[in-house]
């Protein structure tokens, strides 16, 4: 499978800063690119279709963006020779949508709620009433530790008994299972 003439074309007149070229090229490639963004990140959210069309078209962007950063070393390593166009853009695509599900996700606060929120939350013992079942007793017993009792993972560890990277690993764990289990469950 060699790629169209038309897109040797298409890319050489980019490549020569032919921004009419540019522009065509991302008018041509941006549903493409869109589709396979949206998909990988439906996917990466436990297949929910709640994907925010912002957040399908920023990455869309940085796509392209990605083929002419470095003076578009990207965009000169194809080889239309190789393949399509529309599948090596298909693979970058992938590639940066599944970048941003690697990322961690770091909640924010305007600036005004931040100050009307504690520094220190302080749970009480009531507030990880968690259904039997959900978390293993060690996975319940590090979160206590570390939330409701305020420890450091060092101070867990040693109060448990065990290395600090098995009490991160019961922390991880144990949130994961928690994530799962509260977007199963239906809103009240």
């Amino acid at each position: 499978m060699t790629g169209k003439p038309e897109d040797r074309l298409d890319l050489r007149k980019c490549l020569a800063g032919d921004s009419r070229a540019w522009d065509g090229f991302c008018q041509r490639f941006t549903p493409l690119v869109y589709s396979v963004v949206r998909r990988i990140l439906c996917r990466g959210h436990s297949g929910r279709a709640n994907v925010a069309p912002e957040d399908v078209e920023e990455i869309v962007q940085e796509v392209f963006l990605r083929l002419v950063k470095d003076d578009s070393r990207l965009l000169r390593s194809f080889d239309p020779d190789k393949g399509k166009t529309s599948t090596w853009l298909s693979r970058i695509a992938e590639n940066a949508a599944r970048d941003v599900l690697r990322k961690p996700v770091i909640a924010t606060l305007p600036l005004e709620k931040a100050a009307e929120t504690p520094s220190k939350p302080s749970l009480s013992r009531q507030a990880l009433e968690i259904p039997e079942g959900i978390l293993s007793p060690r996975e319940k017993e590090t979160l206590d530790l570390l939330f409701v009792e305020g420890l450091t993972v060092q101070e867990a560890a040693e109060r448990i008994g065990v290395a600090p990277q098995t009490v991160s690993g019961h922390k991880y764990r144990a949130i994961n299972k928690l994530r799962l289990y509260l977007a199963s469950r239906p809103e009240e």
